[in-house]
């Protein structure tokens, strides 16, 4: 009987935590500095909110199964498949992006209000979407931390996340209206990004490398 994986429970409690608690900050700012049409715009966007979320939990899940048994079988490898598994994610979510950008519009024009305005929710999903493909490598990052005992990192960013988000949001969304909500998260998301790079690069967690056809097999068998 396999044991309970506490870890990766843990971990994902927390990635749905703190969203929570910076969420609630966020809808506090929106309701003082912009218009309640704000709130309608953002609550057209459900539905692309649980793709977004259904996508995450499909991808997370298998990535750490996939990466913790690279991680036993070969660790002196690990890092070059690590590198090629984020390829592989980038270009996943990549697809998602553009089946968004092309088809989000329909979405919106079927499930919207009569006296909604349609430009400016399809600005807002399409900036949306960009800054949740922007988040794919600050989440694959989390997943490695997990695999790799360096879990503290996971944490640490996420406070960091939280603050910044915050910060930022101070910022745009009384500059920008319901759009600053998106370009701060396209900011937050890209900074992350950047500092995970780094730190997998650092901790030798990650090395760039292209994808033989060898390494297909290890994809298969996880």
């Amino acid at each position: 009987m396999k044991t309970f994986n506490y870890k990766l429970f843990i971990a994902l409690c927390s990635l749905a935590l703190a969203p929570a608690i910076y969420q609630s900050i966020r809808t506090f700012l929106i309701e003082k500095t912009v218009s309640s049409f704000a709130f309608d715009v953002i609550g057209q966007m459900e539905w692309f909110d649980l793709i977004n979320e259904t996508l995450l939990a499909f991808l997370i899940i298998p990535l750490y199964s996939i990466l913790n048994k690279l991680f036993k079988e070969n660790k002196e490898l690990f890092a070059t498949y690590v590198f090629k598994m984020m390829i592989i994610v980038f270009l996943f979510y990549g697809l998602f992006l553009v089946g968004i950008l092309i088809y989000g519009k329909y979405f919106i024009s079927f499930m919207n209000q009569n006296d909604m305005d349609l430009d400016v929710v399809n600005t807002y999903l399409y900036l949306e979407t960009i800054a949740f493909f922007l988040g794919v490598i600050y989440n694959f990052s989390n997943v490695v931390f997990v695999v790799t005992g360096r879990a503290q990192n996971m944490y640490i960013l996420l406070v960091v996340n939280a603050f910044l988000l915050i910060i930022t949001d101070f910022f745009f969304i009384p500059s920008f209206g319901i759009n600053g909500v998106a370009y701060s998260n396209m900011l937050i998301n890209m900074v992350l990004g950047i500092v995970c790079i780094v730190i997998l690069i650092r901790t030798k967690n990650m090395v760039f490398s292209f994808l033989p056809k060898g390494d297909k097999k290890f994809t298969k068998n996880g």
